[in-house]
């Protein structure tokens, strides 16, 4: 079972080091660090150039492909312990009954449906490498048929199938060591430090890309560069999501359960 106790401990940390950690430029925020979604510092982090990226010689993997018949639109795709996942950020942005562009802050912020999209900064160029920031309902029901927004077990199971001992795969907060960098890929879009420099970087296939997320608290968006997070679902019903992220600057991985419904995430389909 989930330790709330210990991720309280957590979030109480993340508050406290977030404020004196990593220099960033003016373009972006130490405030919740990029994710708002409580994926503060552990401690284990080191002073980086925010100008400065990764070289992009990464380990090389053999994609499969999925074509979404709703917009035409390719996706990679990476087979890992026997799933099939998406190895690139959701991008669709079609009407499927629901789902709307919203890109005005206020009209974003008062969603009471949270059926909104949007592309970091409201650039479609940004779509077209990190997929669509979606609002927690959009999020739901995004993914096309034959495929499901990942839930936690699924989550689990590639943490455990990465090396993360079964404790911290079923925890909250700050969990594992180095699963963090073997998840991420792309090193040249991600601020370079910690997360590219550790020698497993890239190894998963998995592909998570530092897409950044709307920041509903502080009507702003965060964490291009430098962060990557991502809706998933409790079960197979789909009525809760939280949410796991990744930072430029540690190599471990931030569960968390106390993401705005409003904030805007990437999402990972993976096949039924």
């Amino acid at each position: 079972m989930k330790n709330k106790a210990k991720f309280l401990v957590f979030v109480l940390m993340a508050i406290a080091v977030s404020l004196s950690s990593c220099k960033k430029d003016d373009n972006t925020s130490t405030e919740g660090n990029g994710s708002g979604s409580g994926g503060g510092s552990n401690g284990d982090t080191e002073e980086c150039n925010t100008t400065v990226f990764g070289d992009g010689n990464d380990p090389v993997h053999t994609y499969g492909s999925f074509t979404d018949s709703r917009d035409g639109k390719v996706y990679k795709t990476i087979k890992i312990n026997g799933a099939t996942w998406l190895a690139e950020n959701l991008a669709f942005t079609g009407d499927n009954g629901f789902q709307e562009n919203i890109t005005d802050n206020e009209a974003w912020a008062n969603s009471t449906e949270h059926n909104g999209w949007r592309y970091f900064e409201d650039k479609p160029e940004n779509g077209n490498i990190y997929g669509v920031l979606y609002q927690k309902e959009a999020a739901k029901r995004a993914c096309p048929d034959g495929w499901h927004l990942a839930i936690m077990q699924e989550w689990e199971d590639l943490f455990k199938y990465l090396g993360m001992t079964n404790e911290d795969a079923s925890d909250w907060g700050t969990i594992g060591t180095n699963e963090g960098a073997k998840f991420a890929g792309r090193s040249d879009l991600w601020v370079e430090c910690k997360l590219t420099k550790n020698e497993d970087f890239g190894t998963s296939g998995f592909n998570a890309i530092p897409a950044g997320e709307y920041y509903e608290y502080y009507k702003k968006f965060y964490g291009l560069g430098l962060a990557a997070a991502f809706w998933y679902a409790n079960n197979s019903t789909n009525q809760s999501l939280n949410t796991i992220s990744f930072d430029y600057n540690k190599t471990t991985i931030h569960v968390s359960n106390m993401t705005k419904s409003n904030n805007g995430l990437s999402i990972r389909c993976i096949k039924d």
